[in-house]
């Protein structure tokens, strides 16, 4: 990476999509011209950010997650919000996004990251799977936010993008409709997924029982959060379901659809920072 083009991705982010120096369709990991390596440090200065972690035919092999990670691109795309597309080359599969469509192509093995976000508001956030390697991008993101000026971090798991396997489905009730991978919103469709169910699953998937957020892996050993140290809430939409602890900072887990994107940005005040409405 250049010291030009690094001094350029210091300054706040929204309208630097040109800097994606696009190398064809872009689909395989050989494919992309990644601008980070693997758990590169960095950081970032603007308020919202999509990150789509392996959306990855090879892992997601029925492609539970790429519909809907195509419907949150075009969401971003058409707030000029940046965007991040993290691959892996353990995948070996097609992606659901081009160098196009990226602002920024990340190596990222693990889904494990070093980016620091100092101003972050929010984050949209596709792909999986949840329990293994997009927990390991919510862990660092926490890790990232650590020393930003906000004190509350939404983190919205668009959930018609973010897919998990079929050996975390909460087993009381049964089998996903999908096999071998769900994704979020067929999880939230599916018969007797009450806001208990559903919040005891991310508390368990995502949060830690056991002293651990993200206990299901952390290939690269990254430094650990402990969830009490932190106040967590959990959220179907708009609607609070579920508050884990009462101390640090406060970070939220919204799950939503990209059609409910709209009305939960503007719930809480995302919308206000859409660099589109915001330019320079």
């Amino acid at each position: 990476m250049t010291t030009a083009l690094k001094a350029l991705m210091v300054l706040t982010l929204p309208l630097i999509s040109s800097l994606a120096m696009a190398q064809g369709s872009g689909g395989l990991y050989n494919s992309y011209k990644l601008q980070f390596t693997n758990d590169e440090n960095y950081t970032f200065k603007g308020d919202l950010y999509t990150i789509a972690s392996h959306v990855d035919d090879g892992w997601d092999t029925g492609k539970a997650s790429f519909a809907g990670t195509r419907r949150l691109i075009d969401f971003s795309k058409s707030k000029v919000i940046t965007r991040f597309g993290f691959v892996s080359h353990y995948g070996g599969g097609k992606q659901e996004f081009t160098q196009d469509d990226m602002t920024f192509i990340a190596d990222s093995a693990a889904g494990s990251h070093r980016f620091a976000f100092t101003q972050a508001k929010g984050f949209y956030i596709a792909g999986g799977n949840l329990t293994l390697c997009l927990c390991e991008v919510l862990r660092d993101l926490i890790h990232g936010t650590e020393g930003s000026t906000i004190a509350t971090q939404n983190f919205v798991l668009v959930s018609d993008a973010v897919y998990d396997d079929e050996s975390y489905y909460p087993s009381r009730i049964g089998s996903p409709e999908a096999s071998p991978k769900f994704n979020l919103a067929q999880l939230e469709r599916a018969s007797g997924v009450t806001d208990e169910v559903l919040a005891e699953y991310m508390h368990e998937r995502v949060i830690g029982k056991y002293g651990v957020f993200c206990a299901g892996q952390n290939y690269y050993r990254h430094a650990d959060i402990n969830p009490a140290d932190y106040t967590f809430e959990v959220y179907r939409g708009t609607k609070l379901i579920s508050k884990v602890g009462t101390k640090g900072r406060l970070i939220r887990l919204i799950v939503a659809p990209t059609q409910d994107l709209e009305t939960v940005s503007q719930a809480f005040g995302l919308d206000k920072h859409y660099p589109v409405n915001n330019p320079f």
